[in-house]
C-alpha cells in the first residue's frame, strides 16, 4: 500500500539520484489494474522488475504490467542467499530474485559511467534488454536485461540536439488534414520507411493538432503542455506542444521527400492559432529522418501575444515511448526561448550514417538544372561535377539543414555534365 510517507522516502532517494529496482510482485496480477509499491511509483528512477525462467519465459504466476512493469531477469530457481544462517543458501524463485538482477547491473553501469544520472543508468538498462514473445505485452520495454548490451556505450539510445541550418521545406504537394476539434488526432500515416527510434523501429504515426506527433496515438489530444520525461501520457515528439486550433484557422500538412536512404517524412503546422489567442499564430514543422534523426523548423514563432510567442508556454523535445527518458529543449521558455527561422536536429546517439543522394530535374527557368541534395541534417554535404568522370570540382558545399534537403541551381551547360553527391571532408 502507498502512503504519503513511503512517497516522499522516495522522492528523496530519487533527488539523490539513485537508480531503485523493485520487485513487480507474486500474485500474477496485472499491476496497471492494482499497483504494488513501491514498484508502481511513477517516479524516473525506479525500475519495477518482473521474472524469466532459463528458457526466456515469463514466470506465470509474476506481476506484469505494459505501463507499470518495466522489464524481466531471471529469477526462477536462483540460487542465492537465505536467512537461516550467515552461510546459507538456497534455491528461490520469484521477482526478489529477479529485482537484485537488475540492481546488480544498475552498480556496474553506475561504476562503468560515473558522472551518468539515475536516468541516463535506468535508459541504458531499458534501451538494451533482449525482446521477448513472452513479455511483449507484459511490460514497457517487452524485453529481459542484457548486462552486456547495456555496458556496450553504443547501446545508448539517447538523443543529443543542436541548432542546425534552416530551410524550411515548402508543403507544395503534400496532404491537407482536417482536424474535427481543436484536440484531434490524425493517423495513422504510413510512414514510407522504417523509423528508428529509441531503439526500436516503428512505420507509422499519428499527428495531433497540438503541435505533437507520435509512434502511439495515446494521450495524444492532450493540449495542456507538461514537462518530459513524464511516465503519464503523452510520450511523444513535439516540436511545439501547446493548446493550438487549427479548427479555427491556419492549416497542417504531411508528406515525404528525398530518396532512400535519405528520405524525410515531414509535418507542417501552417499559420494554426492558439486557443487563448486567435490572433497569435505559429508555423513550425517536424521532419523525421530515414536515419533516426529529427528536425524541427520554425517559421513563425514569434508574433502575437507576449506570454505565448517563442514557446512561452509549450514544450519542445522528443520522448520515448515508455516516458522515461527524453531530450527537452524548453519547457515554457526555460531554458531557452524559439526564434523565427531557427532549426533543432535531434541527433541518437546510436546513429548510420547513409551517404547522401543526388537527384536533378528541370531549374525554375530555361536552360537551368536544378539539384536536390539529400542527406544527414546538420552534417557537411557536398555537390562536385566533371565534364568527364575525371576532374571533378566542387560547386555547392554547406552544412545540411534541419530538414536534410538542399537545393542548388545552375546553367544546364552542354556538352552534358556528370554530377555526385558526398559528405565532408570537402575533397574532391
Amino acid at each position: 500500500m502507498s502512503s504519503a510517507t513511503l512517497s516522499n522516502a522516495y522522492w528523496n532517494v530519487r533527488l539523490a539520484g539513485i537508480v531503485v529496482c523493485a520487485a513487480a510482485g507474486n500474485n500474477a496480477s496485472d499491476n496497471d489494474v492494482t499497483p504494488l509499491y513501491p514498484a508502481s511509483y511513477k517516479m524516473d528512477n525506479i525500475l519495477a522488475v518482473t521474472s524469466t525462467d532459463r528458457n526466456d519465459q515469463r514466470y506465470p504466476f509474476d506481476n506484469y504490467g505494459l505501463t507499470s512493469v518495466h522489464l524481466g531477469a531471471p529469477a526462477v530457481g536462483i540460487y542465492s542467499t537465505w536467512p537461516t544462517s550467515d552461510d546459507a543458501y538456497d534455491f528461490n524463485t520469484g521477482t526478489s530474485m529477479a529485482a537484485p538482477m537488475v540492481a546488480g547491473a544498475a552498480a556496474l553501469l553506475r561504476a562503468r559511467f560515473p558522472t551518468e544520472t539515475a536516468q541516463q543508468i535506468v535508459a541504458r538498462i531499458l534501451g538494451s534488454v533482449d525482446p521477448l514473445p513472452s513479455l511483449a505485452g507484459k511490460c514497457v520495454t517487452g524485453g529481459r536485461l542484457n548486462l552486456r548490451k547495456a555496458l556496450d556505450v553504443a547501446t545508448m539510445p539517447l538523443f543529443d540536439f543542436t541548432n542546425a541550418p534552416f530551410a524550411w521545406v515548402p508543403t507544395n504537394g503534400m496532404t491537407p488534414m482536417t482536424f474535427a476539434t481543436s484536440d484531434s488526432v490524425n493517423g495513422p500515416f504510413a510512414l514510407p520507411f522504417s523509423l528508428p527510434f529509441y531503439g526500436k523501429s516503428y512505420n507509422q504515426i499519428w499527428v495531433s493538432a497540438n503541435g505533437s506527433l507520435g509512434v502511439t496515438n495515446t494521450g495524444l489530444e492532450a493540449g495542456i503542455n507538461a514537462n518530459i520525461p513524464q511516465t503519464n501520457a503523452p510520450n511523444a515528439i513535439y516540436p511545439y506542444w501547446d493548446n493550438l486550433n487549427p479548427t479555427q484557422a491556419g492549416s497542417v500538412w504531411c508528406g515525404s521527400a528525398g530518396a532512400a536512404p535519405n528520405r524525410k517524412w515531414i509535418v507542417s503546422w501552417v499559420d494554426v492559432p492558439h486557443m487563448n489567442n486567435p490572433t497569435t499564430l505559429f508555423t513550425f514543422q517536424a521532419i523525421l529522418h530515414e536515419s533516426g534523426h529529427v528536425g524541427f523548423q520554425y517559421l513563425q514563432v514569434e508574433t502575437g501575444s507576449g506570454t505565448l510567442v517563442k514557446a512561452r508556454s509549450a514544450t519542445v523535445g522528443i520522448e520515448d515511448p515508455s516516458g522515461l527518458f527524453a531530450s527537452r529543449y524548453t519547457l515554457n521558455g526555460v531554458p531557452s526561448l524559439l526564434t523565427n527561422t531557427q532549426a533543432l536536429v535531434f541527433t541518437p546517439q546510436v546513429v548510420n550514417h547513409p551517404a547522401p543522394g543526388l537527384q536533378a530535374q528541370p531549374g525554375p527557368m530555361p536552360g537551368q538544372i536544378q539539384l536536390l541534395l539529400s542527406g544527414e541534417p546538420a552534417q557537411p554535404g557536398a555537390i562536385l561535377c566533371s565534364a568527364g568522370l575525371v576532374g571533378w570540382s566542387m560547386i555547392y558545399s554547406n552544412r545540411l539543414p534541419a530538414s536534410g534537403l538542399a537545393t542548388f541551381t545552375e546553367a544546364n551547360s552542354a556538352p552534358q555534365r556528370f554530377y555526385r553527391a558526398v559528405s565532408g571532408p570537402f575533397a574532391p
